[in-house]
């Protein structure tokens, strides 16, 4: 500090530094009285960190917002093992307006595509014949076949609410709802989040820890198996009649990334 800025200082605060410099250079004289006062700590403005909430508490959140919400994006795996069919499905909540695609080992890719009462199929030779189409599955493949409702049932149609009542019903789910465990917090593809359940209790939940309840994965072994990851709650893409040219273009869905915990 220079003297002028103390100069510019000195009629507001005298620190401590200021009154040791003053006193060594004999300004004080015989004030042999003078008593140094520590500054007194200002008190913390840091909020104290809110207790982590229970499982139980965690799930009934996830329960409300996920049966609540109109639409989502689930992509994973049906089941257990190898065989077990990976599914990209995204749509309203009830399935009304939604893409369901489906690949399976030995069945083949395929996908149901529901607008309003509408239905249509479409998938490669495997897919086809694994609906019975045998002759004519060539020349179905590479484009959209409008079906019925029967039609699309028996392709194996999903639906959002459909799959997240499946995955709560699950017995390992159902019993974190009376866990009094504290949730894990987490990062998840760079979102804050918390884990409930272990490896060990046959399930785990990924849950965004901004109090939404948005589930964001869950990992059920057991009865109920899945592997299944969310997003886009209340925000899934809208889908559109397809054109009578359009050749359909199907992601190829794919397992989510391993999480350890």
């Amino acid at each position: 500090m220079t003297t002028g800025e103390t100069a510019g200082r000195g009629a507001r605060v005298v620190g401590r530094r200021s009154v040791l410099a003053l006193a060594g250079a004999g300004v004080l004289g015989g004030c042999s009285g003078l008593r140094l006062v520590e500054p007194t700590p200002s008190p913390s403005t840091t909020a104290p960190a809110e207790p982590l909430p229970t499982a139980a508490q965690v799930l009934a959140d996830v329960r409300t917002s996920a049966l609540s919400a109109d639409s989502a994006r689930v992509v994973g795996s049906l089941g257990a093992g190898a065989d077990a069919p990976r599914i990209e499905l995204e749509g309203t909540a009830d399935g009304s307006n939604q893409r369901f695609v489906r690949v399976a080992r030995g069945r083949g890719l395929g996908a149901v595509l529901t607008v309003d009462a509408e239905h249509w199929l479409a998938g490669d030779v495997e897919w086809w014949r694994g609906l019975g189409v045998r002759t004519t599955a060539a020349s179905r493949v590479g484009r959209w076949v409008r079906v019925d409702a029967d039609g699309a049932e028996r392709a194996g149609r999903e639906t959002v609410r459909g799959l997240v009542t499946d995955l709560l019903d699950a017995p390992a789910v159902a019993r974190l709802g009376s866990s009094a465990d504290l949730v894990v917090p987490l990062e998840l593809d760079g979102r804050a989040a918390w884990r409930l359940g272990r490896s060990r209790t046959g399930a785990r939940l990924w849950v965004a820890a901004d109090g939404s309840g948005d589930l964001l994965r869950a990992v059920v072994t057991g009865t109920g198996a899945v592997d299944l990851s969310f997003d886009a709650w209340g925000r899934a893409t809208t889908w559109a009649a397809p054109g009578a040219d359009e050749r359909p273009d199907l992601p190829v869905p794919t397992p989510p990334p391993v999480l350890e915990g």
